[in-house]
């Protein structure tokens, strides 16, 4: 089954449509409460943004899972069986596959030409690259399954994380910044630090037994998971830096350079 790349395109393009409409939405409504500097505007209206594509995405990621007979097995060796997997894919698991990929190539495009450059900047891009790479091999290829896995693990904790910043930026009280903040720390660690080492563990161990030594793509998908692993280990990092601001009354990004422009 191969992807309909006119029409990853065209809902490329819609993102970005929707985003700007979205943008500007939100923008007006801020202005007319008070919010009268327009770095501050753009910062939440981004957080918004991106809060309210994760918490879609992962819903829908965690429904098509529900859905799947073989996520009853509880094994990991499960993310291997009837490869590949592409041949007998749901109308809505192909969707969510297409809508997946282009929203992460929206958001690449974006990274390098609207939003503002930060601390991890190349980090964001490098881990964009994978992420479309990651996606259109697994569809085409066939590895259905252990991708709606790495779906369901990576954006949860961005459900979090950008609730977190929606909540500081808009000044919230600063006993639910730390909540939310501790509860995206904990599920960053626990989904992207120590289960998805385990799928990853899988591919490398359990994969070669299920699907034999010549399966297409192995080498490079174990590279891009282990290239995902390595960007997390840096990311939890800045967490850790970042819990060091918990006891004070105003949380920055540690990402950033000009919170003082706000």
């Amino acid at each position: 089954m191969a992807l309909d790349y006119a029409f990853v395109a065209a809902l490329t393009t819609a993102f970005s449509v929707v985003r700007y409409v979205l943008r500007r939405t939100f923008d007006g409504v801020l202005h007319s409460m008070g919010w009268k500097k327009y770095v501050a505007r753009r910062k939440i209206t981004e957080n918004i943004w991106y809060g309210i594509c994760y918490t879609l995405l992962s819903a829908w990621s965690l429904t098509i899972l529900y859905a799947e007979p073989w996520t009853r097995q509880f094994s990991l060796g499960a993310l291997w069986e009837s490869f590949p997997q592409n041949k007998n894919m749901s109308n809505n698991t192909e969707m969510f596959f297409i809508v997946q990929l282009s929203f992460y190539l929206h958001s690449f495009v974006a990274l390098l030409f609207r939003e503002r450059r930060r601390l991890d900047f190349w980090a964001f891009a490098l881990h964009h690259v994978v992420a479309v790479v990651l996606i259109g091999a697994a569809y085409e290829i066939g590895y259905v399954r252990v991708a709606l896995a790495i779906f369901a693990l990576h954006d949860i904790s961005d459900v979090f994380l950008y609730t977190t910043k929606v909540v500081n930026l808009a000044k919230g009280s600063i006993q639910v910044v730390r909540l939310l903040f501790i509860v995206f720390a904990l599920t960053f660690f626990a989904t992207r630090l120590v289960v998805f080492p385990m799928v990853i563990y899988s591919s490398i161990v359990e994969a070669p037994e299920v699907l034999g030594p010549k399966s297409p793509g192995y080498e490079p998908l174990n590279a891009l998971l282990c290239t995902l692993l390595v960007l997390h280990a840096y990311w939890f990092r800045l967490i850790i830096r970042a819990t060091t601001q918990l006891g004070s009354k105003v949380i920055k990004d540690i990402r950033s350079d000009d919170e003082d422009a706000e």
